[in-house]
């Protein structure tokens, strides 16, 4: 007997070799093979008379084999089948390549159907057809490969669509041990189809609206687990204690008025949402906060801080690298220098400083753990890596996480047991990113998320000049860099490789590097990319820093938020290989000092109408949305990046879909937050935020 999870080589005729070809794709269990969809289909339902044949025609013919051979061509070296195929009206040839196996399995008067498209000829032929003995018993199977609408898959070397549907076929003779895990109320309500009327449905279709049917049912399903995923973790939270933390207007309108600048509306509105929301004493806090680069989250961010400190309690801010860290940490100590009661804690692998006041100290392991250790309001500033030191947390009541949006259920669990505010009392959550996500793409990776987007960048930031440069003609590029260097100014050279490639065609970052030093011999020119070691980066980086680097050629770990305020020019080679979002990272790079600064993009083909509208247009969400109308949120964001969702059917464009999913999924958790009622959900749950590392 079958099950969900037994090895697809329980299936017959898979043998060594086609098991290997399947496990590319990513197929290794039988629901990995139900679950891999077609991603077009063929309509050969039409079956015809062979006298009514034309050429360029999709059909089926039903007739005998009347003549059958195989032979070797001689100036071609591929063996060929051919076969004379004939009913009452007439005949055709049929000639099939590299099959010889066919000349075994038919014989002289065999009635088979055949599929597949008439080539134009004299006579017309079939080439490569799908055929299939025709049954002989009314109580027969129904056909898989001919006379139907016709699934075709992605496929791989080694294998066809054709055995990729025998082995579905296989699979689907289980149906009964494969239990349907949407509630029937859910089914019912949104007029869904079956699990196994969808499973038979989208692999082998009776008709093209059955076939759009399943298609249906599955976008629902993908989408409602995530929601699921989302709004229960959403649920669990708003069950549980959290440090109050009111509003200190006073405090807060002191603050503000001490910058040297004034906070835009969105940044006000957002940190407005941010401590409104630590007020209640139940439901902790948890936000995304989305900003374009240089919109001004760290402020908002200091502010939702500044409040917790003053209450008595603690915050920690997690960065994604070292270098990160120190930036933030240096920037809030500024912004905090004032308030002499409140400490600004470094703590990383190869930094530890405290900040109060005006007072900066390096401590050693040691004196730092006593720090962390005491009772007193404190930001605490390091990496990720943080949360698995040894160190002993006291009243941590914020929890910030830049550029880290997901986190699961049991990621929180590890922050609520280092917070050090007992049992079942949970800290406040802020995530943030500058990282331009479209709501909608938002809503619907982010369920458990409430949202505060700021779009605007403050007034008087310089716009950032974007140029697209002919790939042919680099010559101005170089003398704009030529010109920044020389006034004492940095650049970055972005390249989408490290090694070079020669079916992608594009520049690695060695390539780069060498070609510019032999364009500038005298300047200074440093690599880095993900393969160096963290210690290496971090060099690296704290040289730039000083302008001891001129230019610095990277792959794309340069995008997250690195503040090189001397640097002026971005450059990026292969422009087209990155999305929309991630060429505005790149360009948010620079621009952030007093000197105008340049973005130059380098293509290695031909300018796309994408590109052209990159260097029209300067906001990033605008951006971002545009790309994911385009591309998709794979090809946007990249499929690996840290909180993006590979969706095989859906897409964030299905707006009705998702409200339905998400109406699904509070209407489910209302009534059964722990899904005691709903065993197979819960078990469907589980394997989906495991597959999608979002637990």
């Amino acid at each position: 007997m079958l099950n969900w999870n037994d090895s697809i080589q329980v299936l017959p005729r898979i043998g060594k070799a086609t098991l290997g070809h399947l496990k590319r794709l990513g197929i290794n269990t039988i629901a990995d093979l139900l679950y891999y969809f077609p991603y077009r289909y063929e309509d050969y339902s039409e079956v015809v008379s062979i006298e009514n044949l034309q050429a360029g025609q999709a059909c089926t013919v039903r007739g005998r084999v009347d003549l059958l051979n195989s032979r070797r061509s001689r100036t071609r070296q591929i063996n060929l089948t051919e076969a004379l195929i004939s009913d009452e009206t007439g005949s055709v040839r049929v000639v099939w390549f590299n099959q010889p196996y066919i000349a075994k399995t038919l014989q002289v008067g065999d009635w088979i159907y055949l599929s597949g498209e008439v080539k134009e000829s004299d006579p017309l032929q079939f080439v490569n057809p799908n055929y299939e003995k025709a049954q002989r018993s009314l109580g027969a199977t129904v056909n898989r490969q001919t006379s139907r609408i016709l699934s075709v898959y992605s496929i791989t070397k080694g294998l066809s669509s054709k055995q990729l549907r025998f082995f579905v076929n296989s699979a689907l003779h289980y149906l009964d041990k494969y239990p349907e895990f949407l509630p029937p109320e859910i089914i019912q309500k949104y007029r869904l189809m079956d699990l196994a009327s969808a499973l038979k449905e989208i692999h082998f279709p009776s008709s093209q609206t059955e076939a759009n049917k399943a298609v249906e049912r599955f976008k629902f399903e993908e989408l409602f687990l995530l929601q699921l995923h989302g709004n229960r973790i959403r649920y669990q939270l708003a069950q549980y204690a959290t440090p109050a933390i009111p509003v200190d207007e006073e405090l807060s309108k002191e603050f503000t008025a001490s910058l040297p600048y004034q906070l835009t509306e969105e940044q006000r509105k957002s940190a407005w949402e941010i401590i409104s929301d630590m007020k209640e004493p139940l439901k902790p806090m948890n936000r995304l906060l989305e900003g374009d680069v240089g919109s001004g989250k760290t402020v908002v961010a200091a502010l939702a801080i500044l409040n917790v400190l003053a209450k008595n309690y603690s915050a920690i801010l997690l960065s994604p690298t070292e270098i990160l860290a120190d930036q933030h940490w240096k920037n809030i100590s500024k912004l905090f220098a004032k308030y002499a009661d409140f400490k600004v804690v470094l703590y990383t692998r190869t930094q530890r400083f405290v900040a109060q006041k005006d007072l900066v100290q390096e401590l050693s392991k040691k004196e730092i753990l006593e720090v962390l250790n005491d009772n007193s309001p404190k930001l605490i500033i390091g990496t990720h890596s943080l949360l698995q030191e040894a160190a002993e947390f006291h009243n941590i009541a914020l929890i910030i996480v830049d550029e880290q949006h997901r986190f699961g259920v049991k990621q929180r669990d590890e922050i609520k047991d280092k917070a050090g505010l007992g049992e079942d009392v949970y800290p406040h959550f802020l995530a943030m990113t500058a990282t331009p996500i479209p709501r909608s793409l938002a809503l619907t990776i982010y369920g458990d998320l409430d949202l505060s987007i700021i779009e605007k960048l403050p007034p008087g930031r310089q716009s950032i000049v974007s140029q697209l440069i002919d790939p042919n003609d680099k010559v101005a590029a170089y003398d704009l860099l030529r010109q920044e260097i020389q006034a004492g100014r940095q650049a970055f050279v972005v390249c989408p490789l490290i090694d070079e490639s020669d079916k992608l065609g594009v520049k690695s970052v060695g390539a780069a590097a060498a070609e510019l030093k032999e364009i500038f011999p005298n300047y200074e020119i440093a690599i880095l990319h993900g393969k160096l070691k963290g210690q290496e980066k971090t060099e690296i980086m704290a040289r730039m820093l000083r302008n001891e680097i001129n230019i610095l050629v990277s792959t794309a770990v340069i995008e997250v938020g690195i503040d090189i305020q001397n640097a002026t020019v971005m450059m990026i080679e292969g422009a087209e290989r990155f999305g929309l979002a991630q060429l505005h990272q790149f360009r948010g790079r620079v621009g952030r000092g007093e000197h105008q600064s340049y973005c130059l993009l380098l293509p290695s083909d031909k300018i796309s109408p994408r590109l052209e509208m990159f260097v029209k247009s300067n906001n990033g969400f605008e951006l971002a949305e545009y790309d994911l109308q385009l591309r998709g949120p794979g090809e946007v964001f990249g499929t690996n990046q840290s909180g993006m969702l590979s969706l095989k059917l859906a897409k964030i464009t299905d707006t009705l879909l998702i409200y339905k999913a998400r109406e699904a999924s509070q209407f489910i958790l209302q009534k059964d937050l722990k899904l005691a009622h709903y065993p197979q959900l819960a078990a469907k749950l589980a394997n989906f935020e495991q597959l999608n590392a979002l637990q």
